[in-house]
């Protein structure tokens, strides 16, 4: 099976994706092994000091056919210490999948959130739980405008640098995959599946196995009631609504 990198930005649905493939019985997932806190940190540790990466991405890969990646523009995280491996990661890919979310600006609240409440992963009651015991400040808008900036310019570069390079890819776009209905959605990983040369699989065992990561009631954190809860959310929508 070809090696396939669901990657993107935090809180853009990578998880969900890579949920959905692991859900699949011809793929070996994992999510976000580079990550330094996950895992003990062994992968991102071998990767970061390594004399050859290219053996550390051959091990992972000899493990793993789909690994989910996410990344931070800037400061290259979560190889802040050696940022050009982002780009020897993807080159370590056959199929890169192109994780993106058009509202920039909401992906940029969600992710302010969850860097707060250092909750990345997890239900929308424990997020909503921990959210209640927390005061939150008001969002800085300079700081955010400059930050969205680099994540367009980000993303930009990655779709340049992976045209250049003569990587496959795949794309996945946030608002049309949680914006569709449950059979939507189904057609839509089944079709990501085919692209990535994985069988697609029956709606019966999908909605056996896929709705439950799908449930927004269960999975789905962003919702006007948590934007709600940001004091200056006002202003901050004012100076985005181009978004």
């Amino acid at each position: 099976m070809k090696r396939i990198l669901i990657d993107g930005l935090p809180r853009t649905g990578t998880t969900t994706l890579a949920r959905l493939f692991a859900i699949h019985p011809q793929t070996r997932v994992i999510i976000e092994p580079f990550h330094p806190r996950r895992y003990e940190g062994r992968h991102h540790q071998a990767v970061i000091s390594a004399a050859d990466t290219n053996q550390v991405f051959e091990f992972a890969w000899n493990q793993w056919n789909i690994i989910k990646h996410v990344w931070e523009a800037g400061v290259g995280w979560p190889f802040t210490r050696r940022p050009e491996l982002q780009q020897r990661l993807w080159q370590s890919a056959d199929l890169v999948i192109e994780v993106n979310r058009c509202n920039l600006a909401k992906r940029y609240l969600s992710a302010e959130l969850s860097r707060t409440l250092r909750f990345w992963i997890g239900t929308r009651q424990d997020f909503v739980d921990r959210l209640r015991n927390v005061c939150l400040l008001p969002i800085d808008i300079e700081k955010a405008k400059e930050a969205i900036q680099r994540d367009r310019e980000a993303l930009a570069d990655r779709t340049a640098f992976l045209k250049r390079e003569n990587i496959c890819t795949a794309g996945f776009l946030f608002e049309e995959f949680f914006g569709a209905s449950t059979d939507q959605q189904f057609d839509q990983i089944n079709t990501l599946f085919s692209t990535c040369g994985i069988p697609p699989l029956p709606q019966k065992y999908l909605r056996t196995h896929a709705s439950r990561w799908l449930n927004p009631e269960v999975y789905q954190w962003s919702s006007e009631e948590v934007y709600q809860s940001i004091p200056n959310l006002a202003e901050f929508e004012a100076a985005f609504a181009s978004e």
